[in-house]
């Protein structure tokens, strides 16, 4: 992966091998055989503290370091890619290949979902599963609360862990549908607030447990199916659903008419006013605080299928792409 010095460039390598650049409306192929992604399909990034960033892929997890990155010359030659740090079952005891979601705590360790839960503190692996108390089926979305509390999204509920048991809350305890799909700990708010996506019962407001609904019928949301869930600096919400997003505030939901009624799969949100929403066909819009932009395969997007964005401490851009492996703009 190479960060150029010129501008805005995009990059991506994929599971087969290789690896191109994006400039001056043109793609240039670099041989880098030996360090494709671990899988095609980069479901979850994150960044922790100290600057990695972390990729789930439905092959196992990697940790880069952007800081290592070498630069590639445009004769192909590389000076060293030793920044990929790979775990999967065969060099570690990650407990599965198949990592939906994953999300670094503020202790230097790492959390990943997938059928299950586990932890890596740096150098020891943990596992949890529904004998632990973890809500069953996949886990698809993670947040840590105020409290230090680790939440879990699954597809049978939700749960939280205190860092000592879980405590897990299905629809017989209240919630208006078992599929957790999204969560967010609200910044801006001076309690412990939660947010919680659910996959057809609209998004939850979770507050001193208590669970406030909003769906189509009394916050005007575009779908009561959340995927996705961001919160710009003015404390808004971006709530992605599979039938467009919508800024919601003051407990109303305003849709974004550019994006259209599209499935949103990704929201990031940058600095200056600048966010990034991923879609499942239509490739992904960027707002740079002015107006509206779509980037798809006709400029050079790997695929139409966006799967998950991040925006790294530096202002750059990481999309992955479903089998299109990762993409990384830069935008200096």
């Amino acid at each position: 992966i190479w960060q150029g010095q010129s501008g805005e460039e995009l990059y991506y390598t994929t599971a087969g091998g290789g690896f191109s650049r994006f400039a001056a409306d043109r793609w240039q192929a670099f041989a880098l055989a030996d360090e494709p992604l671990l899988g095609d399909q980069v479901r979850s990034m994150a960044q922790a503290e100290n600057g990695m960033i972390w990729l789930a892929s439905n092959g196992g997890v990697q940790q880069i370091d952007p800081s290592a990155l070498s630069t590639i010359g445009q004769n192909g030659a590389r000076t060293d890619v030793s920044a990929v740090q790979r775990f999967a079952q065969i060099n570690s005891n990650l407990f599965s290949n198949d990592i939906r979601v994953l999300l670094p705590d503020s202790k230097g360790g790492v959390w990943f979902g997938a059928d299950g839960a586990g932890y890596y503190d740096g150098a020891t692996w943990s596992s949890y599963s529904t004998v632990d108390g973890l809500a069953g089926g996949i886990i698809q979305a993670m947040t840590i609360d105020k409290a230090q509390r680790v939440w879990f999204g699954a597809e049978q509920g939700l749960s939280i862990f205190n860092g000592d048991a879980f405590f897990s809350l299905t629809e017989a305890e209240g919630l208006p549908n078992n599929q957790i799909t999204a969560l967010l700990t609200d910044r801006s708010s001076p309690g412990n607030i939660v947010w919680i996506g659910t996959g057809g019962g609209g998004l939850l407001r979770f507050d001193k447990n208590q669970i406030q609904v909003y769906n189509r019928s009394n916050a005007n949301l575009p779908s009561n199916t959340i995927t996705a869930l961001a919160q710009d600096a003015d404390g808004s919400l971006l709530v992605g659903t599979d039938s467009g997003v919508a800024r919601f505030s003051n407990e109303r939901a305003t849709s974004i008419r550019p994006i259209g009624a599209t499935q949103i799969t990704a929201i990031a949100v940058g600095e200056n006013g600048s966010a990034w929403i991923g879609t499942a066909d239509n490739g992904i819009y960027h707002f740079n605080g002015l107006a509206w932009e779509q980037f798809t395969s006709q400029d050079n997007l790997p695929t139409q299928h966006v799967t998950s964005i991040l925006v790294d401490q530096d202002g750059g851009v990481w999309i992955g792409c479903a089998n299109g492996g990762l993409v990384h703009y830069l935008d200096e």
